[in-house]
Parts: structure tokens; sequence; C-alpha cells
């Protein structure tokens, strides 16, 4: 009988042990306009966290992530163009148009978020500049 009162206290108590989460959602703009077609990602400033990302669609974003200090990139890609698989093939392929954001918003970027936990809403505003 303890044996199985026991196991129910260690049981309750590790309940809602798990690392808080925050669902954060905002818009991005890019000069101004809303940004469509990009990406955001949110990688742990400190800590292990694991880096989430999602598509940026209609100048809006969703995603879920563990709570924390966190770096954030956003690209944002210019039109898909199309260029020959190989020099002198007239098979064609897309590929991502050069990056429209300067490097301070996605590989050197100085963006930061401190997620807290719960739903959160984060809007961010982006330069060509």
């Amino acid at each position: 009988m303890r044996a199985i009162l026991y196991c129910m206290c260690l049981t309750v108590s590790f309940a809602g042990c798990g690392p808080r989460t925050a669902t954060v959602s905002g818009s991005v703009t890019i000069d101004g306009t809303p940004l469509d077609g990009g990406t955001i990602a949110f990688s742990a400033a400190e800590g292990h966290a694991p880096p989430v990302s999602t598509n940026i669609t209609g100048g809006r974003y969703s995603v879920t992530m563990v709570a924390g200090k966190k770096k954030v990139q956003i690209s944002a890609p210019g039109p898909k163009k199309k260029v020959p698989v190989y020099q002198g093939s007239t098979q064609m392929m897309d590929v991502e148009g050069p990056e429209r954001l300067p490097a301070k918003y996605n590989s050197a970027t100085t963006l930061e978020y401190e997620a807290k936990g719960g739903s959160e809403t984060k809007d961010w505003e982006t330069s060509t500049k």
C-alpha cells in the first residue's frame, strides 16, 4: 500500500515538469509592406533549446517554441528564377532569388526575443537598407 501511495505522489509531483513553451505569432513587414514568402527562425541565445522556424505568409507567422531568450533570423529571398541545370543544358530548375534583407536580419542577426511562455505576439519591422 505504501508503495502505491509513494508512486502516486511521484507521478503527481512530476506532472507539468516539462519545459515552458510559448506560441509566438505576429506580423513581419519589409519597408512597411507585409512580407510574403519569407521565413523566421528562433534559436536559443542561452541554453540548449531546439531551434524552430516557420514560413511567413501574407506577412504573418506563428510558431511554438521552448520559452527563453532567442536569436531571431528573418529571411526574405527574392523571386525564384529559372536557370539551366548545368551550363549548356536545356533543362531548367528553379532557384531562390538573392536575399532582399541585410545580414543584420539573418546571417549576422542582431535580432533577439525573449519568449516568456503561453500565447505571445511579436511584430517585426524590417528594411532593405
